[in-house]
């Protein structure tokens, strides 16, 4: 019976983050969204945000389904909800190399399904790099 209990349990934990996990994710890719409609309206400036200021930007790899936001860290609080960008690492764009982690988990479930030649997109407010 404890067994039966603690697997439950275990089961709902599970389902609880991972519905956070979504709802949270689509809220910061809503936030990106928002910021490239406004940065592409007439008389405004395209202004990156700061850290701590929700997503940076947004991960699309369609190969594998992936729409994920991006946030600055990889602490839990930004991996929960989103791709982290590592602070030591350049950003995309910058000279460098770029590290991106997710949970193994979330985001990046599928990553081994990608093949060479899939096209991964980064998307900011400002603008949008294809590799």
């Amino acid at each position: 019976m404890l067994l039966v209990a603690a697997a439950a349990a275990w089961q709902i934990r599970a389902t609880v983050w991972s519905t956070h996990s979504t709802d949270t994710g689509r809220s910061l890719i809503a936030q990106v969204r928002q910021r490239q409609v406004a940065a592409h309206h007439p008389g405004s400036s395209c202004v990156a945000p700061t850290a701590g200021a929700g997503a940076a930007a947004i991960l699309e790899i369609p190969a594998i389904g992936l729409v994920a936001p991006v946030e600055q860290g990889t602490g839990n609080a930004q991996l929960d909800v989103a791709v982290g960008h590592d602070p030591h690492s350049p950003w995309p764009a910058d000279r460098g190399n770029t590290v991106l982690e997710a949970h193994d988990v979330s985001y990046f479930v599928d990553l081994d399904r990608l093949r060479p030649g899939d096209v991964i997109r980064y998307e900011t407010a400002c603008t949008a790099y294809v590799y």
